[in-house]
């Protein structure tokens, strides 16, 4: 049987990342090695979790004793293995079938010009999909159950070729959470690499569709910072202002304005320390991410109106 990598990051939610991990363990026709990636949880659930893995020659559990942030904490754990492809998955998600993994081989096997995979994700509870991790334009949603290149894939789980990650960066750990597969995802492409959504491969994602995120806790700080970073670090183009001055409004219009305020500055700072040229994308890397994305966004103006003057959720 093939071998996958899967990493699980863990930090408490003892249930629900069992539940993440017996549900990889039950996958068919397929060889998993799960790197559990623990980042200072409490200290019954690394016992826990050192008492099942144990269990299992397939299973690793990598304690860090502190959060490393999302890109952190993945690094670590894809640098682990050696399995041709890593896939990564939530503590809070399961795959909808156990025949996932070897789909995503197979479809890796298919199409050799694929850096990384996107899924299907939707709500565990509703069945519906799941906007929080539809991180493509909204007017593809539509499509959600086709195929088509994007220029993204959402963290709640995707899967990488490792030739391709090998010859990234692999994720940029200062940004410590949110926007990191964007990130990595533009320098696969910058790479002459697709990446491609699969609905074939579904995953449930236990978010429950009542709950509002919590945004008092730097969420938005990380949102709008790392935006604004990447647009650079990628176009170094002079709409950098506009986003900027967007994610600034978004903040004040979503009544989180000290949020809005670090980031900007922080974003500013980011931007005077990239010196790095050689992060820019190439004209073939541009009119892809305008292909497969920009072009479905719309006007700068509908733009404003959908995504500054809209309400977090």
């Amino acid at each position: 049987m093939k071998p996958v990598d899967v990493v699980v990051l863990s930090l408490n939610r003892q249930q629900l990342i069992f539940e993440t991990i017996n549900n990889i363990l039950q996958q068919k026709n397929i060889d998993p090695h799960i790197w559990i990636v623990d980042q200072g949880s409490e200290p019954p659930v690394v016992n826990a979790l050192r008492s099942f893995s144990n269990q299992y020659a397939n299973i690793h559990l990598l304690e860090m004793g502190k959060n490393l942030g999302v890109p952190g904490g993945r690094n670590v754990g894809m640098r682990q293995g050696t399995a041709p492809y890593v896939v990564s998955i939530d503590n809070d998600a399961i795959f909808a079938s156990d025949e996932a993994l070897i789909k995503i081989v197979n479809r890796f096997e298919m199409s050799s010009e694929a850096g990384a995979l996107a899924f299907r994700i939707k709500n565990y509870f509703t069945g519906q999909d799941d906007l929080t991790a539809w991180v493509y334009p909204r007017s593809l949603l539509p499509r959600s159950g086709s195929i088509f290149k994007t220029a993204c894939f959402a963290g709640c789980a995707h899967a990488l070729r490792r030739e391709v990650l090998e010859q990234t960066n692999w994720y940029e750990e200062q940004l410590f959470f949110n926007w990191e597969e964007r990130d990595l995802a533009y320098q696969i492409i910058n790479r002459g690499y697709s990446i491609e959504y699969h609905p074939e491969v579904e995953v449930l994602h236990k978010i429950s569709p009542d709950v509002r995120r919590d945004w008092s806790n730097d969420r938005f700080y990380y949102l709008a910072r790392n935006a604004v970073y990447l647009h650079y670090k990628y176009f170094r183009s002079p709409d950098t202002v506009l986003i900027l001055v967007g994610y600034f409004l978004k903040g004040l219009y979503n009544k989180v304005p000290q949020q809005a305020l670090r980031a900007t500055v922080d974003a500013l700072k980011m931007m005077v320390y990239t010196h790095d040229r050689s992060t820019i994308l190439t004209k073939q890397a541009r009119e892809y991410v305008y292909e497969h994305e920009l072009r479905y966004r719309g006007s700068l103006w509908m733009r404003f109106r959908s995504e500054v003057l809209h309400r977090l959720p």
